[in-house]
């Protein structure tokens, strides 16, 4: 693997870490929401976290499809 590769990979994975992290976060965020919240319900919060949490796993999935396509061309070289 080159220098040049290498870097790439580490700047994909850099970037996995990352977006891992923010996914996490609003998962933790929209099950506290969910668990904590009984009575006094809100609709329109619930469904912005939930937004929030679907476009932070599709960050994430997005950023692992990068990595995994970056692998193959290295391996097709």
């Amino acid at each position: 693997m080159t220098k040049e590769e290498s870097l790439r990979l580490e700047k994909i994975l850099k970037k996995i870490d990352k977006a891992d992290e923010t996914n996490c976060k609003k998962e933790e965020e929209y099950n506290s929401f969910c668990t904590n919240t009984r009575e006094d319900w809100n609709e329109e919060q619930y469904q912005k976290l939930k937004r929030e949490k679907a476009l932070t796993e599709a960050a994430y999935f997005a950023s692992l499809i990068e990595l995994k396509a970056e692998v193959k061309c290295m391996l097709n070289q």
